[in-house]
Parts: structure tokens; C-alpha cells; sequence
């Protein structure tokens, strides 16, 4: 599994640079990936993933799922198919370097 953390977080890549490497022809399609997170950086990794047609993942404990993304398996995380992600896209908003993760 790859983990993909704060992909469009400005400090690592633009914008631009991030929708193209999530654009890459073929690249997500059919593919499991979770989404940790559906702030604004997590609703804009699951409309271009499932633009690309994977089979995307989504949880965030403190939002209901979005109408927007009626495409998307809103399930909790500890529900996800671990086993077959290939990748996981962590929203900037979630602290994973602090005593009490989340």
C-alpha cells in the first residue's frame, strides 16, 4: 500500500502537479483507494479518483457523505479492504505525528 500524505498541500506539490499525477491515463483505474479525511483537499482527491475510475473509499468521523460524491463507498475506515488499497490519500487535517493519533 502506498500511503500518499497531504498531496495537495502547496509545500509539496502544486495544484497543477497534483490533478496530473492523479490524471495519469489508466493510472487509478479500477484501483482501490481509501480517503482519510473529506475536507476540501479530501473531496478534491475523490472527484478526480473517481474521474479516473477507481474504487474509492471515504471516511471522515466528524461529516456525512457528501451528495456530491454518490460514486463513493462512504464506509468507516476500520471497514475498508486493507488488504486490496492501493493507495490512501491522508487529508492535511489529520494529525498522524502527534502522541494521540487519530
Amino acid at each position: 500500500i502506498r500511503i500518499i500524505v497531504k498531496v495537495f498541500n502547496k509545500s509539496i506539490y502544486s495544484n497543477k502537479e497534483a490533478i496530473r499525477k492523479f490524471q495519469l491515463e489508466n493510472y487509478n483505474k479500477n484501483k482501490n483507494v481509501g480517503i482519510l479525511g473529506l475536507g476540501i483537499s479530501g473531496l478534491a482527491a475523490a472527484k478526480i479518483l473517481l474521474n479516473s475510475d477507481a474504487k474509492v473509499f471515504a471516511f471522515d468521523d466528524l461529516k456525512d457523505k457528501p451528495p456530491t460524491l454518490p460514486k463513493c463507498n462512504w464506509t468507516n475506515y476500520q471497514k475498508w479492504p486493507w488488504l486490496e488499497l492501493f493507495a490512501i490519500v491522508v487529508s492535511p487535517g489529520i494529525p498522524i505525528n502527534k502522541e494521540i493519533k487519530h
